[in-house]
């Protein structure tokens, strides 16, 4: 039996004792006020008595009250750390921990007494709104913690973090051409031979990326890529007797152009501000040139490039906002491509610049699992040889729509999985990636 039984009983049998007894006095009070006078000098030792039977019968009821409402308030206190507990381990099972917290299992251990008669009582309405409404007052000015935030996104690293970034990357393009060699009467009927080749391109990257935050909102970061090109050609001549289907296949494997980039938030991103970021990103001429490759007596190459050949500076500005559950992005950049002199029969050649812009969504979908939806755009313009631009260059559009997928194996392992089809005939067919970013504390 409970302690909590045994004092109530034990008071609430005394309190009918000591009625008891002040029931008899008075009776036996009203006896003796019938007897001779002879005996009223006894009369006020009995009515003192009286009055203290009474006031501890006074005593033992308010005790008896004030015992059933702490009962009452341990009760309410009991159901209310039952549904923190109930709280925190869901909580903890959603990042992957199946235990509560010390805390909440020491106070468990403290109220179990009353554990029997709360639990089949209903949840607090009051204790869980105030606890939602904890969870929901996150910082205005956190940094977004969505890590489906594609390349241009993404928050910068503190002082003394990396990120280290393998990653593969797989591309195919293709493209019909038709060469005609003659003169058009009508614009339906043209005279003279005619060439039709089907190219196919597979582009394979593998490649490891290190990002380092330096200071406070500086980061610096750097790609070393290593590229395998195949392509296919298949050409067929009509209307110069032949039926016959000619296959080429080149390819390439080295070293692609190696990347180093500067980031830096521009502000905090406070009082409903988005983020701004400054980059600014230098590609080398590491990969194999495409001017100095091998060339077949047929005169086309005989293996493909892994480089441009050129360098180019490309300073960009990213905006990011947050909006939970999603994280709004968008970015705007110029890709200057430094002219070289080759020589030769080449001369001077001055690939076009390029402008490129890009926005979408990164959305959570929880703690661990997010998405991505995008689009990205490039303009290149016509590449010029001695000054003049190529007769055969024109400006390029590549576009893409890109969508990708993350989940946070543990704090410090992402794997990020994105998809990209083309919408242009300048841009490839399809895209696949995978990254598995891994955070290292250095300092």
């Amino acid at each position: 039996m409970s302690n909590k039984f045994t004092i109530r009983t034990a008071s609430r049998i005394i309190f009918a004792l000591l009625a008891s007894t002040a029931l008899a006095n008075t009776f036996i009070m009203g006896s003796v006020n019938a007897q001779p006078t002879t005996q009223n000098n006894a009369k006020p030792a009995s009515m003192n008595q009286d009055r203290v039977l009474i006031k501890l019968v006074q005593d033992l009821q308010r005790k008896d009250e004030q015992l059933s409402k702490h009962e009452e308030e341990l009760a309410a206190q009991k159901q209310q750390i039952e549904e923190l507990k109930k709280l925190v381990q869901q909580l903890a099972g959603s990042k992957g921990q199946g235990v509560a917290s010390p805390v909440v299992q020491a106070q468990s251990k403290t109220a179990a007494p009353v554990v029997s008669s709360v639990q089949s009582q209903p949840p607090a309405p009051a204790v869980v709104k105030k606890v939602g409404l904890e969870r929901r007052q996150l910082p205005k000015d956190k940094p977004p913690q969505i890590s489906a935030v594609p390349q241009d996104g993404g928050v910068l690293l503190a002082p003394g973090k990396m990120v280290l970034e393998p990653s593969f990357e797989y591309s195919r393009s293709s493209a019909l051409r038709v060469a005609i060699e003659g003169f058009t009467i009508i614009p339906a009927l043209s005279i003279g031979s005619f060439e039709i080749s089907a190219v196919d391109r597979n582009t394979v990257t593998t490649a490891v990326a290190a990002r380092l935050g330096l200071f406070r909102r500086f980061e610096i970061s750097a790609v070393i890529p290593y590229v395998y090109r195949d392509e296919t050609t298949s050409t067929r001549p009509i209307g110069v007797g032949s039926t016959a289907t000619t296959l080429s296949n080149v390819s390439g494997m080295n070293i692609g152009d190696i990347e180093v980039s500067a980031h830096y938030q521009i502000n905090d991103g406070k009082n409903g501000w988005p983020f701004f970021i400054g980059n600014l990103r230098l590609k080398s001429a590491t990969g194999d040139d495409p001017f100095s490759v091998p060339i077949g007596a047929n005169g086309l190459p005989t293996e493909l490039s892994t480089g441009s050949g050129f360098y180019a500076i490309q300073p960009s500005i990213s905006i990011i906002y947050p909006t939970d559950p999603a994280v709004l992005y968008s970015s705007l950049g110029y890709v200057l491509n430094l002219p070289r002199n080759i020589g030769g029969t080449y001369g001077q050649i001055d690939p076009g610049d390029s402008i490129d812009y890009s926005f979408g969504m990164g959305f959570g979908i929880n703690e661990n699992t997010s998405f991505s939806l995008g689009y990205s755009h490039s303009m290149i313009f016509e590449t010029t040889q001695n000054g003049a631009t190529i007769p055969t260059s024109d400006v390029l559009q590549v576009a893409q729509m890109t969508t990708g997928l993350s989940h946070r194996i543990n704090e410090r392992v992402n794997v990020n999985v994105n998809i990209g089809a083309g919408l242009t005939d300048d841009a490839p067919d399809m895209r696949f990636g995978i990254k598995v970013p891994v955070k290292l504390d250095l300092w």
